[in-house]
């Protein structure tokens, strides 16, 4: 028998929360929306949220009215993070290749990841959501392969790093919680519709590798 899954989302916009409950079945492609709910967002002021229990009982009301259609209570949501306080930077790592043959591996590529991220600008009160490779070089030159297996004695990494506001995504975070909803993850909402994100230097150059968070 195939195994069926149910997938809630939910979207805390600045004049509507939105809910959409979803049933998927392994081995049938696309899930199959069941139901849906909307409210007025009340307790938010440009996206960010001012009254929490006012919040609470928007998303409450939304989740309500999802769960009237899709005739089940649900436990858990993926939370949507849209454009409020989203910000995305490109940064550069670097690591020391460790190896004594200088094969670059795959702790190698991480430890440049996380140097990427340890240099991102006025990273105070920022989350980062997701790092995305953009370039790789390896003793100054530019590869378009993955680095891991390749050898040289300096590795280094381009990211584009997408971050939010820390206390904007706790306070979201708490207010579903208090809505009696446990937040399963968050996602972002899609980075080409953003447009902090959208720009030449970040996203037209990004390799293939762009769906792979590092």
């Amino acid at each position: 028998m195939a195994t069926k899954r149910i997938i809630t989302g939910i979207d805390v916009g600045t004049h509507t929360v939105r809910v959409i409950i979803a049933e998927y079945t392994q081995g049938e492609g696309l899930p199959k929306v069941i139901g849906l709910g909307r409210a007025e967002s009340r307790g938010l002021r440009h996206g960010y949220i001012m009254n929490i229990s006012d919040a609470v009982r928007s998303i409450r009301a939304a989740v309500d009215d999802a769960e009237a259609q899709a005739g089940l209570r649900i436990r858990g949501a993926y939370l949507a993070l849209g454009g409020v306080g989203l910000e995305g930077v490109t940064t550069t790592g670097a690591a020391v290749v460790t190896r004594a043959d200088s094969e670059v591996t795959d702790a190698d590529v991480l430890r440049a990841h996380r140097a990427a991220e340890q240099n991102l600008p006025q990273a105070a009160n920022k989350k980062i959501l997701l790092t995305v490779p953009v370039e790789y070089r390896i003793d100054g030159k530019k590869i378009f392969a993955r680095p891991s297996g390749m050898k040289g004695l300096k590795l280094e990494g381009t990211a584009l790093i997408v971050t939010c506001l820390e206390q904007h995504l706790n306070d979201l975070i708490r207010v579903v919680e208090e809505a009696g909803l446990e937040v399963e993850d968050v996602q972002r909402s899609s980075l080409s519709a953003q447009p902090t994100l959208r720009t030449t230097s970040h996203l037209d150059s990004v390799s293939p590798l762009k769906k792979r968070s590092w």
